[in-house]
């Protein structure tokens, strides 16, 4: 449940522990938003991915809108924030800083 892996987060970051989400695949992108808000206390680092290909869900989905406003929760925050490759390639008009993007990942230009 969201709830319990809430808790366990909130746990280890009061214990010094550097903690992580990963939003991926996002399916829902208003939970998603809601459970970033939630978790910014205890949550270092979010990692952020869109649901591709699965019954057209993702094709319904303003990637562009959901993406911005996720960065607009996180950024003022001082969250590190890692965006997929295929959530960037749904979103192009998003400008990312070169933190915001894994330098390990495919397709990194």
């Amino acid at each position: 449940m969201p709830s319990e892996r809430l808790s366990v987060l909130q746990t280890l970051h009061d214990n010094g522990v550097k903690t992580f989400v990963s939003f991926e695949p996002v399916i829902d992108p208003r939970q998603a938003l809601t459970l970033m808000k939630v978790s910014m206390p205890f949550v270092n680092t979010y990692k952020i991915g869109k649901i591709n290909n699965y019954g057209g869900i993702d094709k319904k989905i303003n990637w562009t809108d959901f993406l911005q406003q996720a960065l607009d929760i996180l950024r003022p925050a001082g969250k590190a924030i890692y965006i997929k490759h295929d959530l960037r390639q749904a979103a192009p008009s998003i400008k990312l800083y070169g933190n915001e993007v894994l330098p390990d990942e495919h397709n990194v230009s």
